[in-house]
């Protein structure tokens, strides 16, 4: 076997008939790099060793014309007599015509082809042999044309022809090739793509034109290309700014966007380069443009850098137990300028009080570790240093900053019981609150033990809200997923209490305009399991909780989730991500009035973000998240392009984008190695009226089942439930 082989090698011995010598093949694992691809038809399927699978290049998100290619390397340097390439079954779409093929040891640098031509089978195995063997590590297949002249490149299988040796691709061992022209190397040609991607699509945005809050937002029957909607989105922004009070000038900007719809009417629609190129120059005129607004009255933005959970349901994304480590809290400087600057807080910070004072909190490797849970408690794969990162608030003077932290250590067994007086996990497994300054000193740890909470919220009585599991109970789909209500605490930690004992989950407090605690219930009751996870509300103290809207709207017709709901400033109305049942807290972004009545399902709802459907209810993809209003039409938030156009890769690479109910996205900061979460402006903001506290928390004395304090007297309402919009 040659020592040179790289991986996994595996003798085949392939025995011949009387009087014939023993002859061994070895397997050799090669490692794959291609130009571009998508989902079911990956780089490693070309050389697989299955005629029935194919490598096939970009048809969804990003396509574009040949040259494509694939680049092997063979974990050696091994004696190459030539190649076979064999087409997709029947030939068809992608079939390679003109070809050009590379032997050499520098990837970087191949030389020129060792052979070039074109192949003489469309629709069979295509046999090329070099007139004198070619030594080196790698080699790379280069598709100058596709058969019938389309964007394409296919290949079944591809193998070269070394003596004794067979070539195999894995899985993990495919790389994609940063190739000019062909993936998206910077933030314009993203979404250059995405936006074809969404023309192909029109239908959808005619289907929901009647829910979307802004039709700029939606594709449009005079939409050619990219250019024609990128240009029309801008116009839309440029003339709200300058409808507003005080107004930003933007003469120079505008005479600059009027030249180039003036080109855009010149340039021909077919002109793909050419069209790009304008596509740029409308970009850098829009960004401009969206960065004179008056909102961005701040130049530092708060924020998580975070893998997503290592599962992907409503409940379990946020047990500790899934969070792989990583990430930090993180603020950007000079946010809106050409070079901001990123800031570990917490790079210099040490734990004041709690269980880990002394310790730093840390986030460990960028790269997740690959962790696997089984949705019943249960995690599995290898311990990494680090922790992870959840849920920041920033207090209303714009000085400290609460967070959850994980340590990511500890056993990894869920404890199954119903005693409400012990948590599921260990504590190295919970998340639990932290506070700091915002300069990172004054770390303190505000809560520890077996139970996870997370999602602290300043409150405006001086307290702080927060999402426990101290409650006990488990969810009602029969897994073993402890249940988290609303609580709040004193600012130390001290004075635990539950606002809510709800029997299933709830998610995200936030502060309403007029002081009270909005967040998202599951309202599992008499009803299908996936629907009724919509928005409530409640007084500091915890009384008079009521859904806010929407909590009997049929499923398919509304979201299925609105989490991070958050009030819009100056407004009645709210933002909220609509997200799946089984999924994580990202979709797409919605505006809810709270003053509509309940007449159908989105009748109060209005699509901020047409270009992603609701996912799981309606098909769309967890694309954007944890949106912080600037007004009704403008947003930070996190968004991923590839998650929303369907390409296959590590999902949550999500950036901090200011974004606009026009449809314009502006990319502020992205970490291409692990995803952004939760920008909030680090600015101080006014704080919502704090009402009185008229519920006495009734607490038993350990061990007697009896009220410690004197008990107290309430009054309970019961409605007439006849009295309702659907018939009995």
């Amino acid at each position: 076997m040659n020592a040179r082989s790289v991986s996994a090698s595996l003798w085949i011995m392939l025995c011949g008939l009387a009087g014939r010598a023993l002859c061994a093949v070895t397997i050799v694992t090669a490692k794959i790099q291609v130009d571009s691809d998508t989902t079911g038809y990956e780089g490693y399927r070309a050389m697989d060793g299955n005629a029935e699978t194919m490598w096939h290049t970009d048809f969804n998100f990003y396509e574009t014309a040949p040259p494509h290619e694939i680049l092997v390397d063979l974990g050696g340097i091994y004696e190459v007599a030539g190649f076979r390439y064999l087409p997709r079954r029947g030939g068809g779409n992608g079939t390679i015509g003109q070809y050009e093929f590379y032997v050499g040891d520098n990837p970087k640098d191949l030389g020129k082809p060792v052979f070039a031509g074109k192949f003489a089978h469309g629709n069979a195995e295509n046999v090329v042999r070099f007139a004198a063997k070619q030594k080196g590590r790698y080699l790379r297949l280069r598709a100058l044309t596709e058969v019938a002249g389309q964007p394409w490149t296919s290949i079944a299988e591809f193998q070269p022809l070394v003596d004794g040796v067979t070539f195999r691709a894995g899985t993990s061992a495919v790389e994609r090739l940063p190739v000019a022209g062909h993936l998206p190397l910077n933030e314009t040609e993203i979404q250059f793509a995405a936006i074809k991607y969404d023309l192909r699509n029109k239908a959808h945005f005619d289907g929901i034109a009647a829910e979307t809050l802004r039709p700029e937002a939606l594709i449009q029957k005079t939409d050619r290309d990219p250019v024609d909607v990128a240009l029309r989105r801008t116009a839309a922004l440029l003339a709200d700014l300058k409808r507003m009070q005080p107004a930003p000038n933007l003469s120079a900007e505008e005479a600059e966007l009027g030249r180039l719809q003036a080109e855009g009417r010149k340039v021909d629609a077919a002109n793909t380069a050419a069209r790009l190129a304008l596509f740029k120059e409308v970009c850098r005129v829009r960004r401009k443009i969206a960065f004179k607004n008056p909102l961005l009255d701040f130049d530092k933005i708060v924020f998580v850098k975070r893998h997503r959970g290592v599962y992907g349901h409503m409940c379990d994304q946020y047990y500790g137990i899934t969070s792989a480590p990583g990430g930090g809290l993180y603020v950007l400087d000079k946010a809106f300028s050409a070079e901001p600057q990123v800031r570990d807080l917490l790079a210099d910070s040490v734990v004041q009080r709690g269980r880990l004072k002394g310790q730093k909190l840390g986030g460990g490797s960028l790269v997740p570790p690959p962790l696997s849970y089984d949705g019943v408690g249960n995690l599995s794969g290898p311990d990494q240093e680090g922790g992870s990162f959840l849920s920041p608030d920033l207090s209303y003077d714009a000085k400290t900053i609460l967070f959850a932290y994980v340590e990511c250590k500890g056993d990894k067994t869920h404890r199954h019981h119903t005693d409400p007086n012990q948590g599921h996990w260990h504590e190295g497994r919970c998340f639990h609150i932290f506070r700091a300054n915002v300069d990172g000193t004054g770390l303190e740890q505000l809560t520890d033990g077996t139970w996870n909470d997370f999602d602290p919220c300043f409150l405006p009585n001086g307290r702080v809200a927060m999402i426990s599991e101290r409650r006990g109970g488990y969810l009602r789909c029969g897994r073993v997923c402890p249940n988290y209500t609303l609580y709040d605490m004193a600012a130390d930690g001290t004075d635990i209490t539950a606002l809510s004992v709800h029997e299933t989950n709830e998610w995200h407090p936030s502060v309403t305009n007029d002081g009270r605690i909005l967040y998202t219930r599951w309202d599992y009751v008499d009803r299908f399991g996936c629907t009724a996870h919509h928005p409530w509300i409640t007084s500091l103290d915890g009384r008079d909780s009521r859904a806010v809207q929407g909590n009997f709207a049929p499923r398919n017709a509304r979201p299925d989730m609105e989490l991070d709901c958050r009030a819009i400033p100056g407004s009645r109305k709210l933002v909220a991500t609509a997200a799946p049942h089984h999924g994580q807290a990202f979709g797409s972004l919605v505006l809810v009035d709270p003053e509509v009545p309940d007449n159908d399902a989105m009748s109060a709802v209005k699509r901020v973000t047409p270009d992603v459907g609701f996912p799981e209810s309606q098909g769309g993809r967890e694309a954007y998240g944890t949106a912080w209003p600037l007004n009704e039409d403008y947003y930070l938030c996190v968004y991923d392009a590839a998650i929303a156009c369907g390409v296959p890769g590590r999902p949550g690479d999500y950036g901090i984008y200011l974004v606009d109910s026009w449809g314009n996205k502006e990319l502020i900061y992205r970490d291409p190695q692990i995803g952004c979460q939760s920008p909030i402006p680090l600015k101080p903001r006014p704080m919502p009226p704090a009402s009185p506290i008229l519920a006495k928390p009734f607490r038993e004395a350990p061990g007697t089942g009896v009220a410690a304090d004197e008990p107290g007297q309430g009054t309970l309402t019961v409605i007439n439930a006849y009295n309702s919009l659907k018939p009995w």
